[in-house]
């Protein structure tokens, strides 16, 4: 296209140099269609221009001509796109060729510093002390205003009240530190970046080179360096402010300090709540985590909702962009990219860590605009209710308690489950004949199916699937095989993955090495995870670093996470199946509601009715399998399960699952209505809402391609199911949140977790039933106009577990 061919042409580097570059590569001499000037400049009538003579009658006579009025536009367009960049020594970069380019990574100004001490730090600590004494001072370029100046930190307070919006983004600095051949020195490296774009695996990477093999990252998210606002309405260029939040000493900055540390953070508090049309960062949940955990405790709460979270906006307007394949992930760059905006607004020059603070606030300016255009086509409850929501949620995540992880809870079963690893090894190589690397999937396949003669797997499930497969519904199946040497082999090989999980995770996993808590390190550590609400196009929220919502129900790896004060218990309270009370609300059948009402197992309740009478249910183990068919059956309904995929889950031939479904959709025909409804009106929509008329756009619904269509309508059902399920723990944490904020005896509790439907509390000992009573009924009257009771289970105890049900 030819307006991508604009865009791909090599900008002046700064809006002074326009004049000049004008003059070097005449516009016309390029392209003389007229139909490309109309797109870049976007005048509604060329043929009026033409015939007022300010444009050339022909392409003949563009070749010499010049327009003063075109030379205009394209400096006016120039100095929106060009971002003003502090000098450099570097070039510009060259016009790319028709290949693909491949994206530079800038090294982020970082600095290396090697540490006298050959052994290196004895602790996190003292490495981050060394580092911080032995780094170069961060000197601020001439166009950003130091806020930590009592002049300028006055005259920027004064500006809050007069309704300014601004672009804002963290700068922050990765620390780490390593050595590469034992008798080396160890090393320290810094590497600065913004919250914006996040810390890239190439940046991670040239941090270990500069390092060394033996490679320890002090934060995973990085050391906040300070905050830096530039007006919206300002053009490409000019000044850019910036609000220090750390020690100078800390962050390596060369700054003023006249004004404290206590004072910046409450300054930046009250930017947040400051009078405006709408603030615009990316990821204001990050921005609000990073700056409470580095300034003091308690100082930043909730932000008003007239901020502009780009992430979040961009999540709302289109949640299946990740899920649909349409983009990589909601990152700064992607977004960017996508949107057509990057390259408009050029590449970042230079190492310094300004130059990359300047570009990302040109991107999230520009990015803003799109945004901006695209939320004003959509439903006013859509954009305002939702965003109203998910910003709430968005500071209760920020402000998440942090576990107490005690690393020696495992450790002193470490040598044991080492122990049980190598019994298993030496089993597994007398069954299988020779010595084997049970981790390896490859030569698991081999003994199973060459050497055992293992039946292959056959299945018509996926086209994909691999018939000698070693995975874990693999590996169950054969464990179950009327064969001892097959099934035994198979059984070591999960028990092995079992206990090789728990050394890989929970002892040696990068993330407790980032947190400081080492072998060497005797104390517990504060363990916060990171939580996102753009994971899932259903609106689920998801965890990392750690994955709390992974990790599994063995008592001891939960029993390592406790609460972070003495005299403290752990509250969980879980909502009770709710996706299928939500399902027989949505849908309205009488039948299920009843079952519902009346209380008790709603999965032993389904298995005794007439759907399953074909089931024998005598014995305790007969019951226990229509339960567990009941409960399988209804969530492959929820979750758009295949029959083919059913039957595998309940070891039944394909037509037997087939018929159970339908056995069950017969007896609750309203769920079938339901179902029929959702997907005709997602066709006629091309999108789906949950109960809080969040959308999801499904771009396959309507394709020509079967099976593109019908995982489009499993989509449809589940995403009405499930959002609605997101949606309703969303609320109650809004809901709590303001409660805490108003009871005094709340004030102490503290949201540590949400694990699914799960919500993990941290509470006084003495406060424990009555904050159970009280989230409860905060929980329970989220919807209180649903069809069905909505039930919460209460569970306590001194670690994760050791939770015990507590009766309301």
């Amino acid at each position: 296209m030819p307006m991508e061919r604009y865009k791909r042409r090599v900008l002046p580097p700064s809006s002074e140099k326009v004049e000049e570059w004008l003059k070097e590569v005449p516009l016309w001499r390029r392209n003389t269609n007229y139909a490309w000037h109309e797109g870049v400049a976007q005048k509604p009538n060329a043929r009026e221009e033409r015939d007022r003579g300010s444009v050339p009658a022909s392409r003949e006579e563009a070749r010499d001509w010049e327009d003063v009025r075109l030379g205009d536009h394209l400096r006016e367009l120039c100095q929106h796109f060009v971002v003003e960049r502090p000098s450099s020594s570097r070039p510009p970069a060259p016009a790319p060729s028709k290949a693909k380019k491949k994206r530079r990574v800038s090294d982020g100004g970082i600095q290396v510093v090697d540490l006298s001490d050959p052994a290196g730090p004895s602790s996190a600590e003292a490495f981050s002390s060394l580092f911080s004494n032995s780094q170069e001072d961060l000197v601020l370029p001439a166009h950003f205003r130091d806020l930590s100046s009592r002049k300028n930190f006055d005259e920027f307070k004064q500006q809050l009240g007069s309704g300014v919006d601004y672009v804002f983004t963290l700068l922050l600095m990765a620390k780490a530190y390593g050595r590469g051949p034992p008798s080396a020195k160890w090393r320290s490296a810094g590497q600065y970046f913004t919250s914006s774009t996040g810390l890239g695996k190439d940046q991670k990477k040239v941090l270990k080179t500069k390092v060394g093999t033996s490679f320890s990252q002090l934060d995973p998210e990085g050391f906040l360096v300070g905050v830096c606002l530039k007006p919206a309405s300002q053009r490409s260029g000019g000044s850019v402010d910036f609000l220090p939040i750390c020690e100078a000493k800390a962050c390596s900055a060369k700054v003023s300090e006249e004004v404290s540390v206590e004072e910046r953070v409450k300054l930046f508090e009250r930017f947040l709540r400051s009078p405006s049309h709408g603030h615009v960062c990316y990821d204001v949940q990050g921005v609000i985590r990073r700056v409470h955990t580095a300034g003091p405790s308690g100082l930043i709460t909730h932000p008003k909702t007239k901020i502009l979270d780009l992430k979040l906006i961009s999540w709302l307007i289109e949640p299946g962009l990740v899920h649909d394949g349409v983009i990589e992930s909601y990152g700064h760059g992607t977004l960017a990219r996508h949107f057509g905006i990057e390259e408009a607004c050029g590449c970042p020059v230079g190492g310094d860590p300004f130059s990359l603070v300047s570009h990302e606030l040109e991107v999230s300016k520009a990015m803003a605009g799109v945004l901006y255009r695209q939320v004003t086509k959509l439903p006013t409850e859509l954009v305002t209710f939702n965003m109203g929501v998910e910003m709430n949620v968005a500071s209760v995540l920020a402000n998440m308690g942090s576990f107490s992880y005690d690393l020696r809870e495992i450790q002193r079963h470490e040598g044991k489950i080492r122990q049980t690893l190598n019994e298993l090894e030496i089993e597994a190589n007398a069954l299988a004949g020779e010595e084997i690397n049970v981790r390896s999937p490859s030569v698991l396949a081999r003994i199973f199916y060459d050497v055992m003669r293992a039946p292959p797997m056959t299945s018509k499930t996926s086209r994909n699937q691999n018939p000698r497969s070693t995975d874990e519904a693999r590996m169950q199946k054969l464990a179950k095989l009327n064969h001892p040497k097959i099934s035994r082999l198979a059984s070591i090989v999960l028990e092995y993955r079992k206990q090789a999980q728990v050394i890989s995770k929970w002892i040696e996993a990068d993330w407790i090495k980032s947190s400081g808590c080492s072998a060497r390190d005797s104390s517990k550590v504060l363990l916060q995870s990171q939580w996102s609400q753009t994971s899932t196009a259903t609106g689920r929220i998801a965890s990392s670093n750690p994955n709390l919502q992974a990790v599994t129900k063995c008592e001891l790896v939960r029993n390592a996470f406790s609460p972070s004060e003495e005299g403290k218990l752990f509250l969980a309270l879980d909502y009770s199946q709710i996706e299928i009370r939500l399902l027989a609300h949505l849908s309205g059948d009488e039948k299920l509601c009843a079952l519902l009402v009346a209380g008790g197992d709603i999965f032993e309740n389904l298995a005794q009715s007439s759907w399953l009478k074909a089931v024998q249910q005598t014995s305790p183990s007969e019951k226990a399998s229509a339960r567990d068919q009941a409960k399988r059956v209804v969530y492959s309904i929820i979750y758009g399960t295949s029959a083919m995929a059913l039957g595998q889950q309940l070891e039944m031939p394909v037509q037997r699952a087939q018929q159970l479904r339908k056995s069950f959709l017969s007896s609750f025909p309203r769920l079938q209505e339901f179902m029929s409804l959702v997907v005709s009106e997602a066709r006629r929509n091309k999108y789906v809402e949950t109960i809080l008329k969040r959308r999801r756009y499904l771009r396959d619904i309507t394709s020509s391609d079967r099976q593109a269509r019908a995982a489009a309508e499993r989509k449809a059902v589940n995403t009405v199911v499930q959002g609605s399920a997101a949606d309703l723990i969303k609320v109650a944490m809004v809901r709590w949140s303001r409660m805490r904020k108003s009871t005094p005896e709340a004030r102490s509790t503290k949201l540590m977790a949400m694990i699914h439907d799960e919500l993990l509390f941290e509470v006084p000992k003495e406060a424990v039933h009555s904050q159970a009573k009280l989230l409860e009924e905060i929980m329970c009257g989220v919807f209180p106009n649903l069809k069905v009771p909505v039930v919460v289970n209460a569970s306590s105890g001194s670690t994760w577990g050791s939770l015990k049900p507590l009766q309301l």
